[in-house]
């Protein structure tokens, strides 16, 4: 019947197949209307079609019941046709009367049965039902003669009021087709979609923590694995295990918010101690009375970092600071040569004590690297579980040999913005803010911006507002605040939304690896913000996205 129609009828008439509305009467509850077809006519008007397929039709006075066979020669009771289409026409009317277009007016209406599978008879089926208002099997080859007759016997019959109607006109038939054939899109707000994501992104990383079963029988290992593969919530995970069972364990780091965001994500344990590095040595150094400078930890490549504070945590260990039965150390690559020997005489048993190291080589930018754990056994992890599959395509583009596996959500492709010379950041991402907090519902404190350099050489404030959103930084997360940091201190931490930028100028040695770092800290939508030719210079313009034979980003 669809096809008949749409072949046969002109193209002054619309229609609508499979149809459905709600329609409220005057202090009633509000109606189901329905049709299978609804034909429309600028000038005829709007006839309601009911189709009942079958191989034979019968209709029986007593019960007053209609029946529909078929090919198998079953009989199925069905509804009663013509009660269905005079009571879809009404509700229609009911509804087109309620369209602002169409209020006040008086509408033409018709309604008219297919019996599509039989050949009628040329006589009255009943009392309502005239041979006028059906269409069979015969009309199939030319349906639109037909439809045009259904309108004149509605036109010409006494008592409808259809022959003192008002044409549709143009209006009336964009009406009738905004009410029944409205294109729309349906959205989740942004922050659910991404919120389910973690949801699936959180059952991945918890499969992960069978790998620690098995390195419950290795008292040593160093645990390869590039972003995303879990490698600080195995840490954590670890360490809680080691204390409980009574070892007294030491989480360590290198990066001041990592060793916040540790112990925020801790349950408290009297056995387990969580303190970055250089807080280490400090807090060894006080508690035994060596003296140390108390320093800012602002300038990482001071000598007062490089080598003070370590040798104060070896006077500390020779002057009886208490030692650790087992170390975990996450982000391992950050701690530099030197240190691992101090962090190895802080065990009981500095050669054959419990030490595990979680780390990335792939993300060396503080120069740290060496082959200072050569010695311990090596576990590669290798499905990338934190971001969505198309942040995960793009990161790869500056992955340092990674071949990870994606197992996350698929996601949505990252959005790239290009900014004109002239730009003014704070302001631009003023409006990225609003767009992905008011529109997106993302909660401004599952949204980080990440910065190549510090905030002020980009104009950027590290306190205060941009735009109409607070701004804290990861030492402080706090509710209802967006996190502005350097990719630097946010590395080994993560969000689920980050806006990258401020990419200009940073030092060449270490760009790529930034990249990397800063893009795989977003788990599940990533907005990358530059001025064009920067990100020319990375392979994230639109020329590098068409360059790409697979639609990805990055650069060739």
């Amino acid at each position: 019947m669809y096809d008949a129609l749409a072949a046969s009828l002109p193209e002054d008439y619309a229609g609508y197949h499979g149809v459905a509305w709600l329609a409220k009467k005057s202090g009633a509850n509000a109606w189901d209307g329905e049709a299978d077809f609804v034909i429309a006519h600028p000038e005829r008007g709007v006839l309601v079609l009911e189709v009942k397929g079958g191989e034979e039709i019968r209709y029986e006075a007593d019960p007053g019941k209609w029946y529909s066979r078929n090919v198998q020669g079953e009989f199925h009771t069905i509804k009663d046709p013509f009660e269905q289409a005079r009571k879809s026409k009404y509700a229609l009317l009911h509804k087109l009367k309620d369209l602002p277009a169409l209020k006040g007016r008086r509408l033409p209406m018709a309604h008219a049965v297919c019996f599509p599978g039989v050949l009628k008879e040329h006589v009255p089926l009943r009392p309502d039902a005239p041979p006028e208002i059906v269409l069979d099997r015969a009309d199939l080859d030319d349906p639109a003669p037909r439809i045009e007759a259904i309108f004149d016997f509605w036109q010409g019959q006494e008592g409808t009021g259809i022959s003192t109607t008002e044409p549709l006109g143009p209006s009336g038939m964009d009406a009738v087709r905004r009410l029944l054939a409205r294109s729309f899109e349906l959205r989740t707000p942004l922050g659910r979609e991404i919120a389910e994501e973690e949801r699936e992104i959180l059952r991945l990383s918890q499969g992960q923590f069978s790998l620690l079963d098995f390195l419950a029988r290795h008292r040593r290992a160093a645990i390869h694995g590039g972003a995303g593969t879990g490698k600080t919530l195995l840490a954590l995970e670890k360490a809680r295990r080691l204390a409980a069972e009574g070892f007294r364990t030491l989480l360590t780091c290198y990066n001041v918010p990592l060793e916040a965001h540790l112990r925020a994500s801790s349950r408290i344990s009297e056995n387990l101690t969580i303190q970055r590095f250089h807080t280490l040595c400090e807090e060894a150094a006080r508690a035994r009375g060596v003296p140390v400078d108390s320093r800012p930890p602002d300038h990482p490549d001071d000598a007062h970092w490089k080598e003070v504070l370590p040798k104060a945590l070896l006077d500390a260990l020779d002057a009886g600071f208490e030692k650790f039965d087992a170390i975990v150390v996450d982000e391992g690559q950050d701690i530099a040569e030197d240190w691992w020997t101090n962090l190895r005489l802080c065990l009981n048993d500095p050669d054959q004590g419990i030490l595990y190291a979680f780390l990335d080589p792939g993300q060396l930018i503080y120069g740290h690297g060496g082959d200072f754990l050569d010695d311990l056994p090596v576990f590669e992890l290798n499905a990338n579980l934190r971001n969505t599959r198309q942040i995960h395509y793009l990161a790869q583009h500056f992955s340092p040999g990674h071949n990870l596996i994606p197992q996350g959500p698929e996601g949505r492709p990252p959005e790239i913005i290009s900014l004109p010379e002239t730009a003014d950041l704070q302001r631009e991402l003023g409006k990225v803010l609003h767009r992905l907090i008011r529109e997106g519902q993302i909660p401004a404190e599952d949204i980080a911006i990440l910065l190549g350099r510090r905030p002020e050489s980009v104009g950027l404030p590290r306190t205060g507002s941009i735009g109409a959103f607070a701004i804290t930084n990861a030492l402080e997360p706090s509710p209802g605040k967006v996190i502005l940091e350097t990719i630097h201190r946010f590395k080994g931490m993560e969000a689920p939304a980050v806006i990258l930028t401020g990419l200009e100028g940073m030092h060449s040695a270490t760009a790529e690896t930034l990249l990397y770092v800063g893009i795989t800290r977003a788990k599940g939508h990533l907005v990358v913000m530059e001025k064009a030719e920067v990100l020319e210079k990375w392979g994230l313009g639109p020329k590098s996205k068409e360059s790409k034979p697979d639609g990805t980003l990055g650069p060739s």
